[in-house]
């Protein structure tokens, strides 16, 4: 009688028995809630393992157990189209003070839960139109944790809000950027006119609660 051994497994079954084995070697509950809630905020499986330090293929085979796929695209290299609107400079100015501080507790180190507990308060202020992805979202925090951007308060209005150490382009120009309120409150007729529409108005609203919500930095 011949024996017939086992038949060699195809990728899909490889790739769940890697998944299964990277958990029980892990024994982390608390790594797959992270993993759980990226995919949930559509995070690219490559931002997922530089987060979690999950393997990209576990990532790939919870994403399609979730019957989700993974978001594809180009992703951002620079933080300068983050600053062109005032509003959203705004936003992910709280993003990063709030990453900031949650950064000093994961030993300056980008982490998961600190990142996750930002990104989850940002979301909370921005809007469809003005939400970046959790990509861009890293990619501030690595600037961060790198010193390429910084926090600062504007010396007019009070605001903290994000700039960059060194001059980077911004729309058609190049510099660290400006204040988002006092560019928002700007016109060609005065330093500080009245605003009038309502992305500046919601701006004004967003401002409010970042003076109560960031942490002081200079």
């Amino acid at each position: 009688m011949t024996i017939v051994g086992p038949r060699p497994l195809n990728r899909t079954q490889a790739t769940s028995v890697l998944a299964l084995r990277s958990v029980r070697a892990t024994d982390d509950v608390r790594v797959l809630g992270y993993v759980a809630e990226l995919i949930a905020i559509e995070a690219r499986p490559k931002t997922i393992r530089e987060l979690t330090g999950v393997a990209t293929l576990v990532v790939q085979k919870m994403y399609e157990r979730e019957v989700i796929r993974p978001t594809t695209g180009r992703r951002k290299t620079t933080i300068g189209d983050l600053l062109v609107k005032p509003r959203q400079h705004m936003e992910v100015s709280f993003f990063v003070a709030r990453y900031a501080y949650y950064w000093l507790q994961d030993d300056k180190q980008v982490l998961a839960p600190g990142f996750l507990r930002a990104y989850r308060q940002y979301r909370g202020i921005a809007t469809d139109e003005t939400l970046v992805t959790p990509e861009a979202a890293l990619l501030l925090a690595r600037f961060y944790d790198s010193g390429e951007v910084l926090m600062a308060r504007c010396d007019v209005c009070g605001l903290p809000f994000l700039r960059s150490s060194k001059p980077i382009r911004i729309n058609w120009s190049h510099g660290h950027g400006d204040c988002p309120l006092c560019r928002a409150l700007s016109s060609k007729d005065s330093k500080r006119a009245v605003l009038v529409n309502f992305e500046i108005a919601a701006a004004r609203k967003t401002f409010e609660r970042l003076k109560h919500g960031m942490p002081n930095e200079s």
